[in-house]
């Protein structure tokens, strides 16, 4: 405290009001009690509301990763070959095969011929082992193996992120989801492959799921759309050298009578008759 009748209390904490203590004076010059004022405070004072619930501070985001389900892993297309190559189950009555396979896998089946052997479809995975596991279809010693292409799908995903990722380390995290291999889509340029986005995947499937996930990724697939095959024997399109039956063709003039490592005539492609190599990209075929 400082003074005696004029006097300045100060707050001990900050939110406590400021008072003045001052002596009254009246209208003939007496003095009266002492009176005090309250000047505004510094601080807010304590409400006296209850506390309500504050809500909790804001911390780092947590990220959670999404189990991907695991999509079923099995054959569903196999191909029947009879061992004994002179009497192939295609030229075999088709009752008599049809038959077998019922006493096998049940009624609930496809088949058809292909190529001399037999292709057979599954419906159920237990229907895919059993079928698996033949080795005779009646009296005939068979072979049964899962057809080379039909057990899988191909699509194509465009992620930034994963630039930098190797493909293992791109299969390694999504084996899980049915992901057989990875290919990533090069370009040239100034003479040197560099690395794309693109992503070509192969499914342990039968369809084409539209995502995948790489971790906290969501990839969207779309189909992949291969460029045409085309023959190194005729050069023709739509068919590979090992079961062409065309005439060797060479693929810069299109001529039958040598090859194009030898080929000094006039560039003619064979498919659309233009001016370049049958192999150039710029063929509109």
């Amino acid at each position: 405290y400082l003074g005696s009748a004029n006097s300045l209390t100060v707050p001990a904490k900050p939110f406590l009001l400021w008072s003045v203590n001052y002596s009254l004076v009246g209208l003939r010059g007496g003095r009266h009690t002492t009176g005090s004022e309250d000047f505004p405070p510094l601080m807010a004072a304590p409400s006296s509301k209850p506390n309500t619930v504050r809500p909790p501070k804001r911390g780092c985001s947590v990220l959670t990763f999404e189990k991907a389900p695991e999509p079923p892993k099995y054959p569903r297309f196999f191909v029947i070959q009879a061992l004994d190559e002179e009497k192939p189950l295609a030229k075999l009555s088709p009752f008599l095969v049809s038959k077998c396979l019922d006493a096998i896998i049940g009624k609930a089946f496809k088949a058809k011929k292909l190529s001399g052997n037999l292709l057979v479809e599954a419906e159920t995975e237990v229907q895919s082992r059993t079928i698996l596991k033949q080795t005779c279809l009646g009296e005939h010693q068979i072979k049964v193996s899962p057809h080379r292409t039909l057990n899988s799908v191909r699509g194509i995903i465009s992620e930034a992120d994963l630039i930098d990722c190797t493909e293992d380390e791109i299969l390694a995290g999504l084996q899980k989801q049915a992901v057989m291999t990875v290919k990533r889509i090069t370009i040239r340029k100034d003479g040197q492959e560099q690395p794309t986005k693109h992503l070509i995947l192969t499914f342990e499937l039968h369809t084409l799921p539209t995502t995948v996930k790489a971790r906290y990724l969501h990839c969207k697939v779309r189909p992949f759309i291969p460029n045409p095959k085309r023959c190194f024997r005729c050069q023709r399109f739509g068919h590979g050298s090992r079961n062409c039956r065309g005439r060797e063709t060479c693929a810069k003039c299109g001529s039958n009578d040598h090859v194009a490592h030898i080929c000094e005539n006039t560039l003619k492609c064979v498919n659309c008759q233009g001016n370049h190599p049958a192999d150039a990209r710029t063929c509109p075929q």
